[in-house]
């Protein structure tokens, strides 16, 4: 396929982790044989514009069988982008878990240009079945789930210590960059400050994400404590890790803690519950005969890289 891809997030010199995701995904689709356009856009508000410029230049061209879109504000583009392929968009959480009901953060705002440029994609992925609930419905008729993937090989060859002082294996890895709000890393310092693990917390975005598997391979117990979520990637690359999780309870951290059992311990976001579980797990090792189970539930339940693409290849097809 001629493929082109529009995005709000794509790794930049800021941010290595930033977009990541979507990032890692047309690699794939590279590798496979696929001929690829990426259009994104500055940071910002100010950079919807210009991310709109390049795409209708692009389109105008005719020579594109389909059309990828990632996060919801991106789909109102599609409003004012012109003739457009077949046309999938793919919703990540933040821009559907607030709800169509006003409120004063922007997620809100999200929620309603995801809900209004959906309706000129041909269908909508997201990411887990309560997603699906949370759309509109004239787009909850259009939408399957397909949950993100994770390169289950990446974890399988790189699963070494990091040889140095950034991680130890007493560590508590935050699953989340430090900076984004509705992360909570103030939440989660509290928690390990009670827990008294202060001094061994460490982040995401400490590191480059070629050493990600390897950070997960070293810490003692991951932590998330995001207010809201869809189904994240770092909480299922950590797990494919054989790295336990402490995480908020969640719609789309339930989906996971349920389907690999043993991998991910729900709390409450109260503080001191958050550190009475990291206090319990820190006290013991890591399971290590339980994370070749865990790797085994990717599989099982097609979170891999390899039946991602497949399904999405179908939906992307001109003929469908």
């Amino acid at each position: 396929m001629k493929l082109l891809v529009l995005t709000a997030m794509w790794p930049d010199d800021t941010v290595a982790t930033y977009g990541v995701v979507v990032a890692r995904e047309v690699d794939a689709w590279r590798v496979a044989g696929h001929d690829v356009d990426v259009v994104t856009k500055p940071r910002g508000y100010r950079g919807y514009p210009v991310a709109l410029r390049e795409l209708r230049r692009r389109l105008a061209s005719g020579r594109y069988d389909a059309l990828h879109v990632h996060y919801g504000t991106m789909a109102a583009l599609l409003l004012v982008a012109g003739r457009l392929p077949r046309t999938v968009l793919t919703l990540h959480g933040s821009e559907l878990t607030t709800g169509w009901r006003p409120t004063r953060s922007r997620y809100f705002i999200q929620w309603w240009l995801t809900a209004i440029g959906g309706l000129r994609a041909s269908t909508v992925i997201v990411q887990a079945e309560f997603m699906r609930e949370m759309l509109p419905p004239w787009l909850r008729r259009r939408a399957v789930v397909l949950p993100q993937p994770v390169d289950v090989e990446r974890f399988r060859r790189d699963d070494r210590p990091l040889r140095d002082d950034t991680v130890r294996d007493d560590s508590v890895l935050f699953l989340a960059r430090r900076q984004v709000p509705v992360k909570r890393f103030d939440l989660a310092r509290k928690a390990a400050r009670i827990a008294g693990a202060d001094d061994r917390l460490r982040s995401l975005d400490e590191f480059p994400p070629e050493l990600l598997p390897r950070a997960m391979a070293t810490a003692r117990v991951g932590l998330l404590t995001s207010a809201r979520e869809g189904a994240p990637v770092a909480l299922k690359e950590a797990v494919a890790a054989g790295l336990p999780v402490v995480a908020v309870d969640l719609p789309g951290v339930r989906e996971v803690a349920e389907r690999v059992p043993g991998a991910v311990d729900l709390v409450s976001e109260d503080p001191h519950d958050i550190a009475a579980a990291l206090q319990r797990r820190l006290g013991g090792q890591r399971p290590a005969a339980d994370a070749a189970s865990w790797l085994a539930a990717f599989t099982a339940h097609g979170w891999t890289t390899d039946a991602h693409r497949t399904a999405l290849t179908r939906l992307l097809e001109p003929s469908r």
